[in-house]
């Protein structure tokens, strides 16, 4: 008790097996199964396949890496306690996420288990936040959208009325047709009545039209 034996996770797996044993010895296995199962079944249930076997530190490596995120770094803040029977202060940075953290543990190890597990936790945390915050703030790729948007309705808008002035023009060339066709008309029955004039003035005098050899 002294030496702090009972907070050392391996000296407690020993024990729990250790009473595992005593009872298949004493009752028999199916005695034994059935303390087991009663243990273990709320531990099973929460059990997550995809982080089974890994600890804290291996999760919060793998997770940073997939984040192309630079490592953790893990200082010992401070140590408390007798020297068999001490307890480490971790800290755990992961500056570019600007998380500082804290663990404590019966060595070193566990204290930087500890502080891994509370800078995941507090990592996933922001994961969960931020895609409510890019959503508030608008992209520039979507503004420059926004933006092409706004040019192409103006362009169609600014096709559009221009679309009625040539209509307008139209009908203008169209109502002018008929009154240009008329006085090309009015000119060429002119030309032919002259036409016709001299010709008549030729045979009935025609001596003063000279035959020509």
């Amino acid at each position: 008790m002294k030496s702090g034996g009972f907070r050392r996770p391996s000296i407690l797996a020993d024990t729990l097996e250790a009473l595992f044993g005593a009872i298949f010895l004493d009752a028999g296995f199916d005695a034994a199964r059935e303390v087991i199962r009663a243990l273990y079944a709320p531990v099973l249930a929460s059990v997550d396949p995809t982080t089974l076997g890994k600890d804290a530190k291996t999760l919060l490596q793998e997770f940073l890496q997939s984040k192309k995120i630079a490592l953790p770094q893990y200082n010992v803040v401070a140590t408390h306690g007798a020297a068999h029977n001490q307890e480490f202060e971790i800290e755990c940075l992961v500056p570019k996420l600007e998380i500082q953290v804290f663990g404590t543990g019966g060595s070193r190890r566990a204290g930087e288990q500890a502080a891994a597990k509370l800078a995941l936790e507090t990592a996933l945390a922001m994961l969960v936040r931020s895609p409510a915050a890019k959503k508030a703030k608008p992209r520039a790729s979507q503004l420059k959208l926004a933006g092409i948007a706004t040019v192409q309705g103006d362009a169609a808008a600014a096709v559009a009325e221009t679309k009625p002035q040539s209509a307008r023009q139209k009908s203008l060339l169209d109502a002018e047709t008929p009154k240009a066709e008329k006085t090309k008309a009015s000119n060429s029955a002119a030309n032919s009545e002259a036409e016709a004039d001299e010709v008549l003035a030729h045979d009935v005098h025609p001596e003063t039209h000279p035959k020509t050899a």
